[in-house]
């Protein structure tokens, strides 16, 4: 590359120029990664941007490249974000990127671990990050159903559903490495969520979920669940057989679930489908 570059964080910058910055950079990457000002403030908060450990890239003579976002929880950071914008691309920037991106939160004496997530079908970045010693550590994967979901042949149990996040539930979530999107601090403060109990004839849990109801878009997204040892798929079909019918759910879906999630078996038994997958990976500082 001839070109020199220079290197801002987020601080330098108003939101709407993030915005601006984000948009530009995502043109034609394999996943929307579009904002309005608005979808970027709430974006903000559950992700935990720290605008200053944030790298943008120029060119010397002040051409936008790219940049890499910097999401913080004590000493781990999350790359929230990173790309480069399609004229640079290929072309070596975003290696130079990343490495100072590490170097900024190296020298922050902030941060010891870095992690990130690289989409299972972009082996490129895959391996730069690979070649800048990230580690796979697990991967994650996306599940949907299309189609009313038809209730159980036999229920003996009864659906509860209350509004919010119910945190006495026996979450997984400290059994199993969440990515950061899905962590307990993210969940726990989910807009419109609803907590819904399956319990068996006794009063007993069962299974309990987390949702959002997209009505407009047909959709149901489960943020996390709470099983018991007895739970099966039909207990979940009971649940989902509910919005079916009452909300006119169409379209479910299990985002970016661990590889070792007792979930996935019983979502495949339901006949979810993976709809695509991500490796986490991460880096000692």
């Amino acid at each position: 590359m001839a070109h020199g570059f220079k290197f801002s964080n987020g601080l330098d910058y108003s939101l709407r120029q993030l915005v601006e910055y984000n948009n530009v950079a995502f043109v034609g990457y394999l996943k929307d990664m579009t904002f309005t000002p608005e979808m970027f403030e709430s974006f903000l908060v559950p992700q935990h941007i720290v605008h200053g450990l944030s790298v943008y890239m120029h060119t010397n003579e002040g051409q936008f490249v790219g940049f890499s976002r910097t999401s913080v929880r004590g000493t781990r950071a999350w790359v929230s974000g990173v790309a480069i914008v399609p004229n640079f691309r290929g072309k070596g920037a975003g290696k130079v990127l990343m490495k100072e991106y590490l170097r900024v939160l190296k020298e922050s004496g902030r941060i010891k671990k870095v992690l990130l997530d690289v989409l299972g079908d972009n082996p490129v970045a895959k391996r730069l990050y690979q070649n800048l010693g990230f580690k796979v550590i697990t991967s994650v994967h996306k599940l949907m159903f299309h189609g009313e979901m038809d209730p159980p042949q036999q229920s003996l149990g009864s659906i509860r559903a209350t509004s919010g996040v119910d945190i006495h539930l026996p979450w997984l979530h400290y059994e199993l490495e969440y990515m950061w999107t899905r962590e307990w601090c993210v969940v726990s403060i989910k807009d419109n969520a609803q907590t819904v109990r399956y319990e068996t004839e006794d009063g007993q849990l069962s299974t309990a979920v987390v949702v959002f109801v997209d009505e407009p878009r047909e959709t149901l997204v489960v943020h996390a669940c709470a099983f018991t040892k007895d739970t099966t798929s039909n207990d979940l079909r009971a649940i989902f057989a509910h919005f079916s019918k009452n909300h006119h759910i169409t379209k479910f879906m299990l985002p970016y679930e661990p590889a070792a999630s007792k979930a996935i078996k019983l979502f495949e038994e339901l006949e979810f489908k993976e709809t695509d997958m991500e490796y986490i990976m991460e880096i000692d500082l």
